[in-house]
């Protein structure tokens, strides 16, 4: 992502999802990918699960920086925790779900193993 930020003049914003749908598959599926489009564009009751208060406020809080993202290609507005955009200078990422703020990508090490290994791959 270091190269390919060089070449993009506006920000990006990545995130790290850490909210599992509530219902009787929660501990077993966890918070897997994709799992948060109920709760970016606000429509938890699509589905039927037993939404709780937290999930309708995590469900505002999504929905709002979609919102964002699509009116100003920023996702942050009041009352909003702050997102930074992607440095690639700093290992860190947004956690959105459980919580919302900045976390650490990896350990260090972690980091460098994957450096190491994309940089082995032939480029495609």
């Amino acid at each position: 992502m270091k190269r390919w930020q060089k070449r993009v003049a506006k920000p990006s914003y990545t995130y790290f999802w850490t909210h599992a749908l509530p219902g009787p598959d929660s501990a077993m599926r966890g918070a897997f990918h994709g799992s948060e489009i109920n709760y970016v564009f606000g429509n938890l009751d699509a589905n039927d699960r037993p939404w709780t208060q937290d999930d309708r406020r995590i469900a505002d809080i999504m929905s709002s920086y979609w919102a964002n993202i699509a009116k100003s290609g920023d996702p942050n507005g009041p009352g909003l925790p702050h997102w930074s955009s992607f440095d690639p200078d700093r290992a860190e990422t947004m956690e959105l779900g459980d919580k919302f703020g900045t976390v650490a990508i990896a350990t260090p090490a972690k980091r460098d193993f994957w450096r190491r290994f994309f940089a082995s791959n032939e480029q495609w």
